[in-house]
């Protein structure tokens, strides 16, 4: 089911179950809707949602109890619980009496195979006078995404998480498909970057977190393909981060999202292990370019920063410490071949649909990059890269 299988891409027990309560009532097309999870310890709530109602009178929905009256009987006994007419509404007037009467109701569990977490509750179904055995079906798919989902986030053993989770192996185990975990301190920035990445095939976000020290644990254990980080943050910052990777030899690129434009902090991410650094204030297209590009080890700099970048990094390139042709942007290292196998400006423009005049500037900054000057300087480097055939 594919609203449940939407369900486990979550990372944030938060938002987890406030999908869970917003898509169970949208999906079985139920007046009102609530989610309670258990505390450790059972004897709270540790997360509570409600769909449908006012705000301000969310809280006072929820029951004394977090097991009372159907819902524990429904965590007790691990199954579903359905009831319409007069029963329903006994029960919803004991336990939800801040709601207007009810006509019915369903409670399932929200479970693993060896643990309840709590229950998602759905009432007044719209249109008929009852739910039924489909609309249980249903909601039984997912609650049961949502517990393994939150099993997940929780660390829980092997058998009782998602799949591509049970082992550190199997993170980025579909074929084509690159992992990301996303490190930044504001959630709003988490959530809007996912957001973006998750539209973008090929692209699977596996969790986002708020702090360093988390982040390398994240890492360490879900082994994503990426690791999209911000420079400043709490405790452990983004730069440590790189490094402490890098120290333990992980194979997950790193790539920096930065509100800092300074030389200084784009050369230590870089020295540090980074293969990107894409400021905020870039457009969405360079963030999924600089994620392709290091997916596949090249390096990427937002526009801003190549031009700035040929001086910083000049005492580097000289010792062998960097490779000019990785500050050459995707566009730039098109029209380096294309150049090399004698087309003319025209003809360039008209393979990569750009304009002569663009094609000039971009072959004015390739030039500068590699510190190449004539024609015959571009074919003579275009061989040695093997960009060219020798008898071509």
């Amino acid at each position: 089911m594919e609203l449940a299988v939407a369900l486990t891409s979550e990372r944030d027990p938060d938002r987890l179950f406030v999908q869970l309560c917003r898509r169970g009532r949208e999906l079985l097309a139920s007046k009102y809707a609530l989610v309670g999870v258990l505390n450790e310890a059972g004897t709270d709530f540790s997360h509570h949602v409600a769909a449908g109602v006012d705000p301000e009178n969310r809280a006072r929905l929820l029951p004394k109890s977090p097991a009372a009256g159907i819902f524990g009987r429904v965590m007790r006994e691990r199954a579903p619980l359905r009831l319409a007419g007069p029963p329903a509404a006994a029960e919803a007037l004991r336990l939800l009496s801040d709601l207007p009467q009810l006509e019915s109701l369903l409670v399932v569990p929200i479970m693993t195979p060896s643990k309840v977490y709590g229950w998602l509750c759905l009432a007044d179904r719209l249109g008929i006078e009852q739910f039924t055995g489909s609309d249980e079906q249903i909601a039984r798919s997912l609650a049961r995404a949502a517990a393994v989902t939150y099993a997940t986030i929780l660390g829980a053993p092997p058998s009782e998480r998602l799949p591509w989770a049970s082992s550190p192996e199997t993170a980025s185990a579909a074929p084509g498909v690159t992992t990301i975990v996303i490190v930044d301190e504001r959630r709003i920035v988490r959530e809007g970057v996912r957001a973006l990445l998750e539209r973008e095939p090929g692209l699977r976000v596996v969790g986002d977190v708020g702090d360093g020290l988390e982040a390398i644990r994240m890492v360490e254990r879900l082994r994503p393909d990426i690791l999209i980080v911000d420079v400043a943050m709490p405790g452990l910052g983004g730069l440590d981060v790189i490094r402490e990777l890098r120290k333990q030899s992980h194979d997950t690129k790193v790539i920096v999202l930065s509100m800092y434009s300074d030389e200084r902090y784009v050369r230590e991410a870089i020295g540090s292990g980074a293969l990107g650094y894409v400021l905020k204030t870039s457009g969405s297209r360079e963030l999924i370019e600089a994620i392709r590009l290091a997916a596949s080890g090249r390096r990427y700099l937002s526009p801003p920063l190549t031009e700035r970048a040929i001086a910083v990094y000049a005492k580097g390139v000289a010792a062998g410490e960097l490779d000019p042709y990785e500050l050459l942007t995707t566009r730039e290292r098109e029209v380096l071949r294309l150049v090399a196998e004698g087309c003319s400006n025209k003809e360039m423009g008209a393979r990569l649909f750009i304009s002569p005049r663009t094609v000039e500037a971009h072959r004015f900054k390739l030039k500068r990059k590699l510190g190449l000057r004539t024609h015959s300087d571009i074919v003579q480097y275009a061989l040695r890269r093997g960009l060219l055939s020798p008898s071509g």
